[in-house]
């Protein structure tokens, strides 16, 4: 095993013991659309999971974009959009959801 699979299976078993950290399902949500289509809906739903727990700090600005790059790469333009402004309106320095 190499290193990213290391974290991968640490981060996958923090999540499955119910740890309730924003940003480890972040970087779950991440990793699983990482991986590729057969991960896409766990990987979102991931992303989302992390909302529920931080979506108003200027951390959650880099799930907002998560969400929105993904909604983007898979031509979901109406729902990148609204992503994209979340997280602008927490970090208006975000650069990379200008």
């Amino acid at each position: 095993l190499g290193y990213d699979d290391l974290a991968a299976e640490a981060i996958e078993g923090a999540t499955g013991r119910g740890l309730e950290d924003a940003g480890l399902w972040r970087t779950r949500g991440e990793g699983l659309l990482a991986v590729g289509p057969s991960h896409f809906q766990t990987g979102v739903d991931a992303l989302r999971h992390a909302l529920t727990l931080d979506s108003s700090t200027p951390d959650a600005a880099n799930t907002w974009f998560a969400l929105g790059k993904y909604y983007l790469d898979n031509l979901m333009p109406g729902d990148a959009a609204p992503a994209f402004a979340s997280a602008l309106a927490l970090d208006g320095a975000h650069i990379p959801a200008k």
